[in-house]
């Protein structure tokens, strides 16, 4: 491969597993609080629920405020967010088990990056661990990826552009914009499995994890 080519990965339920992430977190906050991990589970994920329906993302902030305030204890929320923002908390085993090998094997012929929708400082916290595998210069974070769109694709309108993601609405909006950029949607997480099919829109490929994707890279 050569490296005109730029490959930009959602993070969630692309590279992140968010399921056992959440689990982690409710976790790292029972262990803090001494509290039942499992009855802060069921609080938190009506909480999660109202938060992302707020504001179209996780808002950790938000969320730690309004749980800590449903069990009373909002005079730990600092020890929380620390806690919850701490590397440490973002171990690798939270990828799923093949990203590691597949972005080690495409960084060699091409630049990696991100395009992703979230809470900026925690979308980077997740990144830790791959960091060294990505271009910084290619590391796009946003709250609204529909929005990006224009402006990430004429940053890129002189490289082959890969855009790989469990949403199928970004990867439509994408081609809508720029047909030569090739997409990638991922069937994996609560989005995919829920997703619709778009009338007159099908990726360029798809795939239930990342292996392929090397040689899709190659030979497109």
């Amino acid at each position: 491969m050569k490296k005109d080519k730029v490959v930009l990965f959602d993070i969630d339920y692309t590279l992140f597993d968010v399921r056992r992430f959440r689990y982690r977190l409710y976790q790292t906050i029972a262990d803090l609080l001494n509290y039942n991990p499992a009855h802060l589970r069921k609080i938190g994920k009506v909480i999660f629920e109202q938060v992302r329906a707020q504001t179209g993302y996780f808002q950790p902030e938000i969320f730690i405020s309004r749980l800590l305030k449903s069990l009373n204890r909002q005079k730990e929320e600092q020890l929380v967010l620390k806690a919850v923002f701490a590397e440490s908390n973002f171990p690798h085993e939270l990828f799923y088990k093949e990203v590691k090998s597949v972005l080690q094997e495409l960084s060699n012929g091409a630049w990696l990056g991100i395009f992703s929708r979230g809470y900026g400082l925690l979308q980077r916290g997740k990144l830790a661990t791959i960091a060294h595998l990505l271009k910084k210069e290619h590391i796009h974070i946003t709250l609204n990826k529909e929005q990006s769109l224009p402006k990430l694709l004429q940053k890129y309108k002189d490289r082959r552009l890969y855009l790989i993601d469990d949403a199928l609405g970004v990867l439509y909006q994408a081609k809508k914009l720029d047909k030569n950029i090739f997409t990638i949607w991922v069937r994996r997480g609560r989005f995919a499995k829920n997703q619709k099919e778009i009338a007159g829109f099908a990726p360029d490929a798809q795939v239930f994890n990342l292996k392929r994707v090397v040689k899709l890279v190659e030979k497109n």
